[in-house]
């Protein structure tokens, strides 16, 4: 039967150091194999009794395609709960875009955690640091207190590709180059995500990677949060407590299909189970207050890295130039000398300053990043009407040709 993901089944298996959770599925008839990968040390905690972890990671993506889900294997108890009676519900309800789907499968009783995990996710950005800091350096009882750090590669350094492939190329991931493009910038990544954790005092930080974009051909941003969220799953046996990173802050809530951190309160809430319990770990702030409180923890001056082009910060994308704007009204730009470019920055600053201005209107970000500087009066250069014009219509040719080369290529 076509327009279903069927779950055969779930096993470990292992390769070299490592260990992989594999399922085994089709999807539309195809076979196809997916997995997660964690160093051997960890084989005791991977779940292969359930298929929690690959039903999650299934659950928007066949929202997004129409595709019924039928798991031959159980899931816990409360995933079935949450899946069919408010899940599935919800998103389908409320953004058309979900199209209605049927799962169809067994549960069985949650489990019984054996770990004393309590981690968040180390990707160096600026929810990332904000979500550990509020979790590790506060006034935390010790039972939720941050003791280990993960990093995941499940997709995220998917936009470092953009500008350098094509969108379908990217989607399907099957050039080589890509997909060497993508490793590299993932091994670099995690190794700054380790010298964090070594500056820590030697916090335990455990990477899970996965074959889950040569599987699952579609743009992460619309599933990332699933993925990420399924990846912890996969361990649910080790994870006690997991911080999640907020993107937006609780004010932005809403059912987007093309980005799911919109919702992650719900989500999150949803997909607990009796063994990981899920918690935004910085949900009461926003993206310049988050900010703001790093921009006090010693830790993130030499680490920080909010860029989706490089494994360094570039200073023109734009998450760099938020970042550097919002540091700057902040007054706390030097203390980021050594991750940024803040000379390159000066240069530009007029520029940089008049693309956030020009583009609040399409980024709640940049409005954000804005209104503080409405608010609090702050002093800058004046930017002279004719240089804002000519900033405006650079940006705005810029985004014109992008367009007129992508579609000359396509054709």
């Amino acid at each position: 039967m076509t327009n279903k993901i069927l779950i055969m089944s779930v096993y470990k298996e292992y390769c070299g150091d490592k260990v992989r959770l594999y399922t085994s599925y089709k999807e539309n008839n195809e076979e196809k194999l997916f997995y997660y990968e964690v160093n051997k040390t960890y084989d005791e905690y991977l779940v292969d009794d359930r298929a929690d972890a690959f039903v999650v990671a299934f659950i928007n993506y066949a929202l997004l395609k129409g595709l019924d889900i039928d798991s031959k294997i159980p899931i816990s108890t409360s995933i079935y709960y949450s899946l069919i009676n408010h899940y599935i519900p919800t998103l389908t309800n409320l953004n058309k875009n979900y199209k209605p789907i049927i799962y169809s499968g067994d549960y069985i009783c949650d489990i019984v955690n054996s770990g004393n995990a309590i981690a968040t996710g180390m990707s160096r950005g600026v929810d990332s640091f904000t979500s550990f800091s509020l979790n590790y350096y506060n006034d935390v009882p010790e039972i939720y207190k941050i003791n280990t750090l993960t990093f995941f590669d499940i997709g995220s350094s998917q936009s470092s590709l953009t500008g350098k492939f094509s969108k379908k190329e990217i989607i399907e991931f099957k050039n080589r180059d890509i997909i060497k493009s993508i490793k590299k910038i993932e091994e670099e990544r995690f190794n700054g995500a380790s010298k964090v954790a070594r500056e820590l005092g030697g916090l335990p930080i455990i990477r899970i990677s996965s074959n889950i974009q040569e599987v699952q051909n579609i743009k992460h941003k619309y599933v990332h949060s699933l993925r990420s969220i399924s990846a912890v799953l996969s361990m649910q046996k080790y994870f006690k407590i997991y911080y999640f990173a907020s993107t937006v802050d609780i004010n932005a809530t809403k059912i987007d299909h093309t980005d799911p951190s919109y919702y992650d309160l719900l989500t999150l809430n949803l997909f607990s189970t009796k063994a990981t319990r899920f918690i935004q770990g910085d949900i009461a702030y926003s993206r310049l207050k988050k900010t703001d409180i790093i921009s006090n923890i010693e830790i993130s001056y030499n680490n920080l890295n909010v860029c989706w082009r490089d494994a360094y910060n570039c200073g023109r994308c734009n998450k760099c130039i938020r970042t550097l704007v919002t540091l700057d009204f902040l007054n706390k730009l030097e203390n980021y000398k050594n991750v940024f470019d803040i000379n390159q920055y000066y240069k530009n600053r007029e520029r940089n300053i008049a693309h956030v201005f020009i583009n609040r209107k399409n980024d709640i970000f940049y409005k954000e990043i804005y209104w503080f500087y409405k608010k609090n009066k702050i002093n800058i250069k004046k930017i002279k009407r004719f240089k804002y014009y000519k900033f405006y219509l650079y940006f705005k040719i810029k985004k014109t040709l992008k367009k007129i080369f992508w579609f000359l290529k396509k054709n």
